[in-house]
């Protein structure tokens, strides 16, 4: 019996050891979620844990609601603390479902104030076939519009849409048009005037249309429709590509120019001693329509020698007529009997433009010959004459020689040369004699050149004899 009480007396005593060697409890615990899996633990404690180790323990079920913190000392552990955590979690919950449930209804929103725009403008739309819902499409309103929208609605405080962004609408729509439609379009421009560009849409957009307006370089404040375009000028157009009247987006810009190709074909040449006529009709390839609206269209004329060491008689002028489709040209100032060359040249705005054409050669008719600047006389005996001249040597035709004559009153002399050198022999003494010299072609004589001279007396013994030999001469 003695032991049995020894025994229990034994085991109480280890009892209250035990308890005195406990860790003391925790204090000041403190717990923080900063992210939705993660929760970090702190406290303070005495450090007094009355064993060898020192050892935190902390322990939580998957989806429980508390944690339980604990000290070890390696013998004993001290009476848990334990942490709610399920407001922690709760928290993060509810905040990221308000964040989930704001981006919902935002997009909601939005979605609801497009299809509202959108129907807006496209209620017009006839369809030929049933589009499944949810076609995707480019709106009829562009972004920049869209962004106007919902900024004035107090949607959004700032939208950023590029060529590149998409939109969907449930509405049924004849063809599909995304933002990046217009790279889609095959652009054909046309080699002649007037000017015309094709757009192929595709296949699926078959009742649009697309109108082009088109500026100049450097000119952007005139636009012109393709029509209208001009010849060797460079325009920029872009096209609106249309239901109706709703423009529903708009092409790239393409580059137009069109450089008319001009073939002179000459109808007919006539020539004077000084002129040259030429007429002649114009054809173009690329032009042909509008020639006769081309007012900035222009012609100059000119004739050249054959022989370019031969110069231009005198000053030579051209004088041309516009008479679509080509004209006429009339070139004065030309010296007689002479090859020239002619030609033909188109000018665009007060630019020469190339043009094919075959020159005309053209031989002005002959003319009168130059006149005769100098004559000169000598007697070199009494009854004896010699004439020369100066002379250019502009004879205007096929032939040059010189034609002497020498006229008394009552008989004529005359010689002819190659050389402005005469000599007339045996003539009358003391007799006034008048000498005329002309430069000769072979069809025309220049005018005159003329000059008296008076042969000298023989000298005699007999001053009667001397004096009558004129008077015997004049009776023979």
């Amino acid at each position: 019996m003695e032991g049995l009480c020894g025994h229990k007396v034994l085991l109480l005593w280890t009892w209250i050891i035990s308890l005195a060697n406990l860790p003391e409890d925790i204090t000041e615990p403190s717990t923080k979620a900063p992210e939705h899996h993660v929760i970090i633990v702190s406290c303070t404690h005495s450090r007094r844990f009355h064993g060898p180790e020192i050892i935190s323990n902390t322990q939580h079920c998957h989806g429980g609601d508390t944690l339980h913190v604990t000290v070890f000392n390696k013998h004993f552990e001290n009476k848990s603390t334990t942490y709610d955590v399920a407001a922690l979690y709760n928290d993060k919950a509810v905040t990221g479902f308000l964040v989930f449930l704001l981006i919902l209804t935002s997009a909601a929103v939005l979605q609801v104030i497009y299809k509202m725009y959108v129907q807006k403008h496209v209620h017009k739309l006839r369809t030929s076939r049933e589009v499944n819902e949810n076609t995707t499409f480019q709106s009829a309103a562009s972004p920049r519009s869209l962004k106007t929208l919902l900024l004035s609605a107090g949607i959004i405080c700032q939208i950023t849409t590029t060529a590149g962004q998409w939109f969907t609408a449930s509405s049924p729509l004849q063809c599909s048009y995304p933002i990046k439609l217009r790279n889609e379009i095959n652009q054909t421009v046309s080699t002649k005037l007037p000017a015309k560009i094709e757009a192929k849409l595709p296949p699926n957009c078959k009742d649009l249309s697309t109108d082009y307006t088109c500026w100049e370089r450097d000119r952007v404040s005139e636009s012109k429709l393709v029509s209208e375009l001009e010849p060797f000028t460079d325009y920029s157009c872009i096209g609106q590509i249309k239901n109706n009247t709703d423009t529903i987006q708009n092409t790239t810009a393409v580059h137009v120019r069109i450089d008319c190709d001009f073939t002179i074909i000459n109808r007919e040449s006539r020539a004077t001693n000084t002129s040259i006529a030429l007429s002649w009709n114009t054809d173009s390839e690329k032009c042909q329509d509008v020639l006769h609206e081309l007012d900035k269209l222009s012609y100059d004329c000119s004739c050249d020698p054959f022989n370019s060491h031969q110069r231009h008689w005198t000053f030579v002028t051209a004088t041309v007529n516009k008479q679509p489709p080509g004209g006429t040209c009339h070139i004065t100032g030309l010296k007689p009997d002479t090859d020239y060359t002619c030609e033909i040249q188109p000018t665009y705005n007060n630019t020469k433009r190339d043009a094919k054409q075959t020159k005309v050669t053209q031989r002005t008719d002959v003319g009168v010959p130059e006149d005769i600047k100098d004559l000169k006389t000598e007697q070199p005996e009494h009854n004896v004459i010699t004439v020369s001249c100066t002379y250019s040597r502009e004879f205007n035709g096929p032939e040059g020689k010189y034609k002497a004559r020498l006229r008394d009153g009552v008989t004529v002399k005359q010689h002819e040369s190659k050389d402005c050198k005469f000599e007339f022999k045996d003539l009358s003494y003391s007799t006034t004699y008048t000498v005329e010299v002309v430069a000769f072609n072979g069809r025309f004589e220049s005018n005159p050149r003329t000059k008296a001279v008076t042969t000298k007396c023989m000298c005699c013994s007999n001053q009667y004899h001397c004096l009558m030999r004129p008077f015997e001469h004049s009776l023979l």
